[in-house]
């Protein structure tokens, strides 16, 4: 019993620290967003091109966006980089329209709203490996036990099922105008918890018929 006790509190451990980093980040998301969405203004702005910059030796990738505020007419780039992808597939994005922020106090100051999702999608993917080690670690301890179904519901599915679900509602504070009802279109962490959900409904459903055809099979 030792030689699987130890393994899975570990895995269990690590785990729960996931779970803490998952809430660090659901926050920072919050946060993050509701500002932008409380002191800057959306703008409909055109992809012109890409700047480079050399920080600290590493080279970063910028848009240069053009957008109109009260008849003037804003060039200005993009202040939180783009990725290697999209640089090596730039042609792709000139003249394309997309939203993003602009510092009321400052048009010069601008960022894409799709950018401002990065802290969604750091705390989904923590909370993915923290669902996958807790996972094992409690089936590695039930492996034996009686009732091993049910304390698999109550202490596997279940669980994972309502922070899901909570996570998901939570990201609505980080949208005070528009409220749940544009979660699901402007951060995209709500959907992988939504399908975490989903996962963990059919893991808990499956469970149930194997549990059903070993008892028929006694």
């Amino acid at each position: 019993m030792n030689t699987v006790k130890k393994p899975a509190t570990i895995l269990i451990s690590i785990s729960l620290v996931l779970l803490i980093l998952t809430f660090v980040f659901t926050g920072l998301q919050i946060d993050v967003k509701r500002k932008y969405e409380l002191e800057c203004e959306r703008v409909t702005a055109t992809i012109t091109g890409v700047n480079t910059e050399h920080v600290q030796g590493h080279k970063r990738y910028y848009f240069c966006y053009s957008f109109e505020v009260d008849g003037n007419t804003y060039k200005v780039q993009d202040g939180s980089g783009i990725s290697f992808w999209q640089v090596n597939n730039y042609k792709s994005y000139l003249g394309k329209q997309v939203e993003i922020y602009y510092n009321l106090n400052n048009p010069n100051e601008v960022v894409s709203v799709d950018s401002s999702d990065t802290f969604s999608l750091i705390s989904v993917t923590f909370f993915s490996f923290a669902v996958i080690l807790y996972t094992v670690g409690v089936m590695l301890l039930l492996h034996k036990s009686n009732n091993a179904w049910l304390k698999r519901l109550l202490v596997i599915w279940l669980p994972i099922l309502l922070i899901s679900v909570a996570s998901a509602l939570l990201f609505s504070l980080a949208l005070p105008v528009g409220g749940f009802s544009e979660v699901f279109k402007e951060i995209s962490g709500s959907i992988g918890y939504t399908v975490i959900a989903g996962i963990s409904v059919l893991a808990w459903i499956s469970d149930s018929l194997i549990n059903i055809k070993a008892k028929r099979g006694r």
